[in-house]
Order: structure tokens, then C-alpha cells, then sequence
């Protein structure tokens, strides 16, 4: 199972992870830094809608799909 999505954009790498915390959503500037910004939340709210306009505009429809999909059918959202 798929549980990492990386996407170019405006000078950074943006960045889904799916880890036991949750969904972690960030950017970094180059590949020496380990992330210039990012946050984890709880899979259920990122299902109900938190943070997917972020994941839409700066990864796309294809990659927030995925996700969502990977979410969904692997029970991560609920333990």
C-alpha cells in the first residue's frame, strides 16, 4: 500500500504521509531540510474535509483522490 505522495510546486516539495498519527501534510525547500512546515491530524477529519483544499491545490485532484481512496479502503481511518 501506497503511503507517501510527493508533488513540485512554487520552490518546494509538498508532501503526504500516512503514519499511525495520521495524515501528515508539509513542504520543504530543498532535500537537506527535513520540512519547512507540516502538520498531522487524525484521518477522520482530514476525511470530513480538513486540510484537502491544501492537498488539492498544491498536489492536485489526481493525488488527493489517491489518497482518500488509500485511506478509505485500508481501515486507517478507523483502528
Amino acid at each position: 500500500m501506497k503511503t507517501e505522495w510527493r508533488a513540485p510546486g512554487d520552490g518546494k516539495m509538498n508532501y503526504v504521509v500516512l503514519g499511525g498519527d495520521g495524515v501528515t501534510i508539509g513542504s520543504y525547500s530543498s532535500p537537506e531540510e527535513l520540512t519547512d512546515n507540516a502538520i498531522t491530524i487524525a484521518y477522520d477529519k482530514f476525511l470530513a474535509g480538513e486540510w484537502q483544499d491544501d492537498v488539492l491545490k498544491n498536489m492536485g485532484k489526481e493525488i488527493l483522490e489517491e489518497i482518500l481512496e488509500t485511506i478509505g479502503g485500508s481501515g486507517l481511518a478507523h483502528p
